[in-house]
């Protein structure tokens, strides 16, 4: 037998209100604001709070005799900056410089440095609570350089940890 009109109404209400209530943000959650990224193929978060810009790849020159975990220096309105080979650092593909390609502007404890990334695909404040501060799951390199994994795009994300990422340069 087929349900009545006033059940399928019903239903109807009771869905509506089950959408809603999954759909509710608390505004006075606390936020963090995380940049998303890919690089090998493989999407990656840092927080945004260390992201001073996001540049298009110009000119990258390359120094002879430097560390192979960078691709050379990039001048910023004047500033020579380093730039990270990060996909080296994290056992990726190398690093191919495409139309999406960009180089993040990163900056802690005042060491700033480019990182070349495949792409920036977004930033977005997420709420602090479904951020997951376990790396046990991640492969290395990867997990050595997390301080957690977030969910983005259903896709569980390593949250990468800027700090550790400049302990490896020292």
């Amino acid at each position: 037998m087929f349900p009545s009109s006033d059940e399928k109404y019903r239903n109807l209400i009771k869905e509506a209100q089950q959408l809603a209530d999954d759909n509710v943000v608390d505004v006075n959650e606390r936020q963090v604001q995380l940049m998303f990224f890919s690089v090998g193929g493989y999407p990656f978060a840092l927080h945004g709070s260390n992201i001073r810009e996001i540049l298009h790849i110009g000119q990258i020159t390359t120094i002879p005799g430097v560390s192979e975990l960078f691709l050379g220096v990039i001048n910023i309105r004047g500033e020579i900056d380093s730039v990270l080979h990060l996909s080296r650092l994290l056992g990726c593909k190398p690093f191919i410089q495409t139309p999406k390609s960009r180089i993040a502007i990163a900056v802690l404890d005042g060491i700033r440095t480019g990182i070349a990334v495949d792409s920036v695909d977004n930033i977005i404040d997420v709420a602090i609570r479904t951020l997951d501060h376990h790396v046990a799951s991640l492969n290395e390199p990867v997990r050595s350089l997390a301080c957690g994994q977030v969910s983005f795009e259903n896709q569980i994300v390593p949250l990468l940890d800027l700090k550790q990422i400049y302990s490896r340069l020292a």
